[in-house]
């Protein structure tokens, strides 16, 4: 689908489970968005908030699904009343509704043949939404916004019940073909068989953040190849590996982290200044993660994260940057505990330890 503006029918199901969503109504179907600024520039499907909807063939009552976990990213254009996000309405609130139900700030999920306030959802800002659901466990299912399930984002715990309703799985509207539809756009879902755990959450979230909120791109730059910045600036979220990063601007908003976490290698840079944090892991033999330059290096644009604190060798000294070139500037800042110290020459840098006291030399 590369059409921008064309309605869509039907919307793929990348897991392989054969399960896609779709809409043979064409004045029903949402609209495909090619780019958009909300969605860090990929594509979206956009409801009407009149009578569009899109029908999974996912059965996710709890005789086929017990436990599950749902998880998308949208942004609401504008509130509807009555306006769904994504449903499975059984007519005495099922698990599966989610609606701005009544007007603004009412953005309510099922329980136990009532509902419960979500907060956090009234905003037309591009949000992360997931909903932790354990089928009639007291108090065991959860809301989450933006990874946050608290008395002002989410749900903290609460009872989820998934009597024998609709089967099928329908966004924006809270069953297929009913009047509570949802003004809203949707980049992606995620839907699994369990309730997943706390760090398996934490884990699918951050995916989604960087893919859709986050600054673009994770960074694996292997060994013998060229990350070319074409002479430009670029933001990126992380950067790894034993390749070069040269001819440019780049700002890393995580880390600068040569060879991987918990690998010690070399960092490879050429005519290129770096803002960020650079991350380095280290051994007790005094071996560590190191950038290694072609020409000239600035520091003064970069903060020296030792990853692991508990691994320094008092009596080794460490060789974290080197250049053929000068080495200008000293690091932003350092977590270096106490006593330890970072000396700059021309061409090297090295963080070593020192005890206080005075140093006399006899001649």
């Amino acid at each position: 689908m590369t059409t921008q503006g064309q309605p869509v029918g039907y919307w793929g199901d990348l897991s392989g489970g054969g399960k896609p969503a779709t809409q043979s109504n064409l004045s029903r179907r949402p609209i495909f968005i090619a780019s958009t600024e909300d969605f860090n520039g990929l594509p979206a499907l956009q409801f009407d908030g009149v009578d569009d909807d899109i029908v999974s063939m996912l059965n996710i009552n709890a005789s086929a699904i017990s436990n599950l976990t749902v998880m998308m990213i949208y942004r609401q254009i504008t509130c509807k009343v009555n306006g769904g996000l994504w449903g499975h309405d059984d007519g005495s609130w099922d698990r599966f509704q989610l609606l701005n139900f009544s007007g603004t700030g009412n953005n309510n999920i099922a329980s136990s043949n009532t509902s419960v306030n979500v907060k956090g959802m009234n905003t037309n800002e591009t949000m992360i939404y997931t909903a932790v659901l354990k089928n009639g466990v007291q108090n065991g299912s959860f809301v989450y916004v933006n990874g946050l399930s608290d008395s002002a984002s989410g749900l903290p715990a609460f009872t989820s019940w998934e009597g024998s309703g609709q089967s099928l799985f329908t966004l924006a509207n809270i069953s297929p073909g009913n009047n509570y539809r949802g003004h809203i756009m949707i980049g992606e879902v995620l839907v699994f068989d369990c309730a997943l755990t706390e760090i398996e959450r934490q884990n699918a979230e951050t995916y989604l953040h960087d893919k859709w909120l986050g600054l673009p791109g994770r960074m694996s730059v292997a060994a013998g190849s060229i990350l070319d910045l074409g002479g430009e600036s670029h933001s990126v979220t992380f950067v790894t590996g034993d390749g070069i990063v040269s001819n440019g601007l780049l700002t890393v908003a995580e880390a600068l982290c040569p060879a991987g976490n918990g690998t010690i290698g070399l960092m490879k840079v050429a005519n290129v200044s770096l803002t960020g944090t650079l991350s380095v892991d280290i051994a007790n033999d005094g071996t560590c993660d190191q950038m290694q330059c072609t020409g000239n290096l600035g520091l003064s644009g970069l903060t020296l994260q030792i990853a692991d604190l508990t691994s320094l060798n008092k009596s080794a000294r460490y060789t974290v940057a080197t250049a053929t070139g000068t080495i200008t500037g000293t690091f932003v800042s350092c977590n270096l505990p106490l006593d330890w110290h970072i000396r700059y020459d021309e061409n090297q840098v090295v963080f070593y330890y020192s005890r206080p006291g005075t140093l006399v030399e006899i001649q």
